[in-house]
């Protein structure tokens, strides 16, 4: 099933065509399920061309905000989203055949007549968030880490004294 954003690959690359527009967050459900709340959006461009081997692709570009929950504090953590990423769309028996000349930015997937962008956005945006988001040092505490340590390290001090006496 396609999402409300497809688009012919073929027609789509052989024509340079470009399509931009923003999503929003509740619009990716397993986005949603990441993020601290619902705040933000996120932007994309499409671009469809064809590469020196004549083989059709996607210049993928997104940008926008979400909230993240931080794994230290539990609380909101902001962060600022600026993805990019090429695709080359392969059909037949070679689709996962390694490619020499590829970079990092450049990804091989399988050709289809259509496309789900929806669902390719928002698993490029689930790839580029952090696996364990937290606040930079000194910037969130975790509940009661410092005064639970604190306690303990009074609380074993107070028995060494009662020993002692």
């Amino acid at each position: 099933m396609f999402g409300q954003l497809s688009i012919e690959t073929a027609k789509f690359t052989r024509e340079s065509a470009r399509l931009e527009g923003v999503l929003s967050l509740a619009e990716l459900p397993r986005l949603a399920q990441q993020l601290f709340d619902l705040v933000g959006s996120i932007g994309y461009s499409v671009d469809g061309y064809v590469t020196d081997r004549g083989d059709p692709a996607l210049a993928v570009r997104i940008n926008g905000s979400v909230n993240l929950r931080c794994q230290r504090c539990l609380g909101r953590l902001p962060l600022a989203l600026a993805l990019q990423r090429d695709f080359v769309l392969i059909g037949g028996a070679d689709e996962f055949e390694p490619r020499s000349e590829e970079d990092d930015l450049v990804d091989v997937i399988p050709a289809a007549p259509r496309l789900d962008l929806q669902a390719l956005l928002e698993e490029e945006v689930l790839l580029g968030l952090p696996m364990a988001p937290r606040h930079a040092e000194g910037e969130c505490q975790a509940p009661g880490a410092v005064a639970g340590e604190q306690r303990r390290e009074a609380s074993t001090f107070a028995a060494l004294a009662s020993l002692k006496r």
